[in-house]
């Protein structure tokens, strides 16, 4: 019952009307003062995803007291092409000092860590080949957009070059060391690719340091992949192929067969 009732919780993550955070720190804050830290030590195997999305919002709110983005951030994405938009993005600082002081005792408590930021942007995105393998237990932080680099395809894989107005899309996420040692032998760190800091545009108008890899290599202006050809690896129009069909085919299971 117990469990069917943790796993009823997170359908939202803790988010209320349009995104607001603020009512997820809300019920965050609900659940610490139920008891949730004593919950999470001891039974953190008695609803996995439950655990698991706790850990990544105070993973991610961890990153953000040190990341609190200000006036002029928010003018300085804005400047490089960013549309601004409504979010539900509730800052740390707006928080009560209580509230603050229950969850940052709580992310003591279990030990949560900041690992490395990291903005990916090719095979290494949800769905592509190298996903899994290298970012499978990563947390992701969500979608992400860099500023003054162009994308470029590369064969099997992209690379990104520094160019003025231009965008990469991508997504953020929050690895540990020895994550962040496999991807700089998968990417060839140095060699291939060059892991750089850089600060990019979050969920949707929130600023992060992070790191991303950058190619070393000589690329050819007609690989470049325009925006609405990303994130990489998103299916074209001419990538579907049209099909007539006439009688018994109409049928839906005989189509898909």
């Amino acid at each position: 019952m117990l469990f069917k009732g943790l796993q009823a919780s997170i359908g939202r993550k803790f988010l209320g009307a349009f995104g607001d955070e603020g009512i997820r720190y809300e019920t965050l804050d609900l659940l610490i003062r139920a008891g949730l830290g004593e919950f999470m030590k001891n039974y953190p195997e008695l609803c996995p995803s439950f655990t698991q999305l706790v850990r990544e919002i105070l993973v991610e709110l961890k990153f953000r007291l040190g990341e609190e983005t200000t006036e002029d951030d928010e003018r300085k994405v804005l400047n490089e092409g960013a549309t601004p938009q409504y979010c539900g993005e509730a800052s740390f600082r707006d928080l009560s000092p209580i509230m603050q002081s229950r969850l940052q005792e709580l992310m003591t408590d279990l030990a949560i860590s900041e690992g490395t930021l990291v903005f990916v942007y090719g095979t290494l995105m949800t769905g592509r080949a190298n996903h899994d393998y290298f970012l499978k237990n990563a947390s992701l932080m969500g979608e992400g957009r860099l500023f003054g680099f162009a994308l470029y395809e590369l064969g099997s894989y992209p690379g990104i070059k520094p160019k003025k107005k231009a965008m990469v899309l991508g997504e953020l996420y929050i690895v540990d060391q020895r994550t962040l040692e496999r991807l700089d032998r998968l990417e060839g760190n140095g060699t291939l690719y060059d892991r750089v800091d850089v600060e990019v545009l979050g969920h949707p108008s929130h600023t992060y340091m992070a790191q991303t890899y950058v190619y070393k290599g000589r690329i050819k202006a007609d690989n470049f992949v325009p925006m609405k050809d990303q994130p990489w690896g998103k299916l074209k129009e001419t990538d579907f192929v049209w099909y007539a069909c006439y009688g018994s085919n109409l049928s839906r299971e005989r189509f898909i067969k």
